[in-house]
């Protein structure tokens, strides 16, 4: 099965190098190019090296991708892009004129990221201003799917064009923490496109009357707005105005060490470099305006003008440790790209048109590969069983699609994906729909088999703890033996030990042998043949790591649960039934694979403090 061609229209280009649209461009195209043959459309401009792109195909249009020439810019890509593109990912409004003739001429599907209220921003005035509602009307209306990055926008969109659209925000999962390579005096972020929305001036003229150090990047020379503050408040001694830096990792360190990030955007939605600051666990002074809010949660401290400004950068030090606190693990549950891709992913695969408006209880995935129909038949009929609302997803990684019609059921949805992605991946993309649906969701292997009331004990386990993320029962195999099925976290050499079944006292100790497992209690990890999630839980981990494409993504999970300060239950109170085979341990094939998973395991966890 050929790879669906997406072209990507309305970025300076990839790699990124300027703004939020070409980092949502990279990543994409770094988390789903196996899935998906991606064009990026960049400006000549801007690349002087045109060497390949590894991940994705580049055409370079010989234009400014910004500004007035973004129109042409725009508009010269879709034109190209329409003779071979199953979908138009449009990052922008500017030539939004462009959809209805794409619609009328092609079967092209073009999904439109509206990228805020451009037309608000203080640098259009007159025709421009107009130009731009006009084309937000167009791609609102036109679009088969419309994207907003912030719930505000996308209640700003239902409000004033009754269109639904899909809330997708950025992710922030790039940076990294960069310790300064010199002892750095105290010292206040910034950075930001130098313009008027931005509240640039309000920032500087608040720290002229002040001894506090700033440390504020951006592209000053860029209009007139910005050499005309450059002017005014580049001489002070404690502030200090630095050109645009594209080295992420220099970027990085600037931000990671400094006592308080500054975010002055009043316009736009989801800001990049907002969540990428709250990534990094620090302090955020926002201005403040509703998408602020969303974005935070309103749990930013907040300004209006100069003096509010100056006020808050007075704030008690253990002030400035909570909110960093609550920011960075905000942004772990909502800003990874993991998970925005995969919101992405069903967009680009039309996977639009699955509908939950039964709103269901409980959603259920299983992930097939070739499976045996019979086996596979018993865990769905166990699932459909259950008497409350609900929806099952089947999500095959065959080759082929021959399963595609052995089953039917008005509460049961298949989706072909049309090549093996990987587990965790395949279970993600059922994300997207879940979301705002369903208050259960189920991760469920298709040899598994168990009666209609193990769901309905589980939840009520679940309600009667708001600290639950995750429940599981008790696994015995078809002939009754019991089966371990939760652990101690591994180390390495207990997963070795395991796979080759030797030094068995070290294997007991990870399987809990020295408790007593006819007792409810809170484990390191359960393994993931059944593992019963609060749904807001699970979609604010991200679901599961998509590097991983088998094995150890179950440990991976309840480690992130880890991290939330929430917990896993294991409840043997109630029992399901689960055809073990350990093909890794049979399987040289799969062997390998599971053992290039713990090495990625290790590597993400082993310098990560269990917090349990």
């Amino acid at each position: 099965m050929s790879k669906k061609k997406v072209a990507i229209i309305g970025t300076v280009g990839i790699p990124a190098k300027y703004g939020g649209f070409e980092t949502l461009t990279e990543q994409l195209v770094k988390n789903l190019h196996s899935e998906f043959d991606f064009t990026v459309y960049c400006s000549g401009l801007s690349y002087k090296n045109r060497d390949e792109y590894p991940l994705a195909k580049r055409v370079f249009i010989p234009l400014d991708a910004n500004g007035k020439s973004s129109i042409i810019y725009d508009f010269i890509s879709i034109i190209h892009a329409v003779f071979y593109a199953d979908v138009i990912l449009l990052l922008g409004v500017s030539a939004a004129f462009m959809i209805p003739f794409v619609k009328l001429f092609s079967n092209t599907k073009v999904i439109t990221n509206i990228d805020g209220l451009e037309w608000k921003r203080e640098k259009w005035k007159g025709f421009a201003k107009v130009y731009l509602k006009h084309q937000e009307k167009i791609a609102v209306r036109r679009s088969h799917v419309v994207v907003s990055d912030n719930l505000a926008i996308q209640e700003y969109v239902t409000s004033d064009y009754k269109r639904k659209t899909s809330c997708i925000a950025y992710g922030a999962n790039h940076v990294k923490e960069v310790e300064s390579k010199q002892d750095l005096e105290e010292y206040a972020f910034s950075v930001c496109r130098i313009e008027p929305e931005n509240n640039v001036h309000v920032i500087l003229e608040a720290f002229s009357e002040t001894d506090k150090k700033l440390v504020f990047v951006g592209n000053w020379e860029a209009g007139k707005y910005g050499k005309e503050v450059r002017n005014r408040f580049g001489q002070f001694p404690n502030i200090e105005l630095l050109d645009p830096i594209y080295d992420q990792e220099k970027l990085d360190e600037l931000r990671a060490n400094c006592t308080v990030y500054i975010h002055g955007h009043s316009a736009g939605g989801t800001n990049p470099s907002l969540v990428e600051a709250m990534w990094l666990g620090l302090p955020v002074i926002c201005w403040d305006v509703v998408y602020n809010r969303e974005t935070t949660h309103s749990k930013a401290l907040f300004f209006k003008n100069k003096d509010s400004l100056k006020h808050l950068l007075d704030s008690e030090t253990t002030i400035f440790e909570n909110v960093a606190i609550q920011l960075k693990e905000l942004a772990y549950q909502q800003y990874n790209w993991q998970k925005i891709a995969s919101q992405y992913q069903g967009h680009l695969l039309g996977y639009d048109q699955i509908s939950l408006d039964n709103e269901p209880l409980i959603t259920a995935t299983i992930v097939l590969y070739k499976n045996e129909v019979e086996m596979l038949r018993k865990a769905i009929n166990s699932f459909l069983s259950t008497s409350i609302k609900k929806k099952l997803f089947l999500v095959d990684n065959s080759p082929s699609d021959i399963l595609r019609y052995e089953f039917e059921h008005p509460d049961l949805e298949y989706i072909y994906i049309g090549q093996n992605v990987g587990y965790g991946r395949a279970n993600n993309y059922v994300s997207r729909f879940i979301e705002d649906h369903s208050t259960y969701h189920l991760v469920l292997n298709p040899d598994v088999y168990f009666d209609d009331k193990v769901i309905l004990e589980l939840i009520n386990e679940l309600e009667k703890d708001d600290s639950l993320s995750v429940i599981a029962p008790k696994t015995l195999y078809p002939d009754g033996v019991f089966q371990h099925s939760c652990r101690r976290y591994p180390s390495f050499s207990e997963l070795l030990f395991r796979r080759l079944r030797i030094f068995k006292n070290v294997t007991d100790r990870g399987e809990y042998k020295d408790l007593d497992l006819s007792r409810p209690f809170y484990p390191d990890f359960i393994q993931g043949a059944f593992l019963l999630f609060r749904t807001k839980d699970y979609i604010r981990l991200g679901g599961f790591d998509q590097r991983y494409f088998m094995y150890m993504e179950d440990v991976d999970i309840c480690r992130k649960i880890d991290q939330t300060a929430k917990r896993k239950l294991y409840y043997p109170e109630v029992k399901i039934y689960h055809h073990y085979t350990q093909g890794s341990a049979k399987n040289l094939k799969l062997f390998f694979h599971h053992f290039l998973s713990a090495i990625q395991y290790f590597y993400k966890w082993t310098f990560v403090k269990h917090t349990r």
